[in-house]
């Protein structure tokens, strides 16, 4: 492992061959909090949308050119994860394995500041509302036995129900076994929810 100064704050590399990797995406935990789905679709462009923005300000909050490639890279294909090591642990890209330290509490460096800003529930909140909302109301709804194809995608059935999508053309397909499908197929505009009832 190396030290480098770089910009406003020490920044520690190191490789995951030498650490223990987090399971969990740290910019898409707030996401995973919100309880709402995004299609695999939409979820490639909010990942493209965080890292577009990420990269903008990168250089300046302290990321060398290297480590601002490095991240925004990993950030668009979900790779940014927590591991440990050192007194801290670390922010690791897995696009060439270059990494950050965590944030220390109450005293995190302005890289560990800025690329956690991207991971507050205000920011997920705003990046959201550039997609739509599909609400599906299954009655009855307990048990959750029912099978979602959003879009021509196989979609897990959660207790919100609510799933975001790109703008524009939708369609909904809602089955339980032995009973009439439910479908619907409509255009949705960015920020709007569409409900889409279904008595299964």
């Amino acid at each position: 492992m190396r030290i480098l100064l770089a910009g406003l704050g020490l920044i520690a590399f190191t490789t995951v061959a030498s650490a223990q990797v987090d399971d969990t995406n740290v910019l898409e935990r707030e996401l995973q909090k919100s309880g709402v789905y995004m299609t695999a679709t939409a979820k490639r462009q909010f990942r493209q949308l965080v890292a577009a923005d990420f990269a903008l300000g990168a250089e300046k909050a302290g990321f060398t050119p290297d480590q601002s490639s490095k991240f925004t890279n990993s950030i668009a294909i979900g790779n940014i994860r927590a591991a440990s090591g050192g007194s801290a642990g670390f922010y690791v890209a897995d696009d060439g394995r270059a990494s950050g330290p965590a944030s220390i509490p109450g005293n995190a460096t302005p890289l560990v500041s800025y690329l956690l800003s991207f991971a507050s529930a205000e920011k997920v909140g705003v990046y959201l509302q550039k997609f739509s909302t599909i609400k599906i109301e299954v009655q009855p709804a307990p048990p959750r036995d029912y099978k979602i194809v959003i879009n021509g995608e196989a979609c897990q059935a959660t207790e919100k129900s609510e799933y975001k999508v790109m703008p524009g053309e939708s369609s909904v397909n809602v089955s339980r076994p032995a009973i009439p499908t439910c479908e619907w197929k409509g255009p949705i505009a960015a920020g709007q929810t569409q409900v889409v009832p279904c008595k299964l």
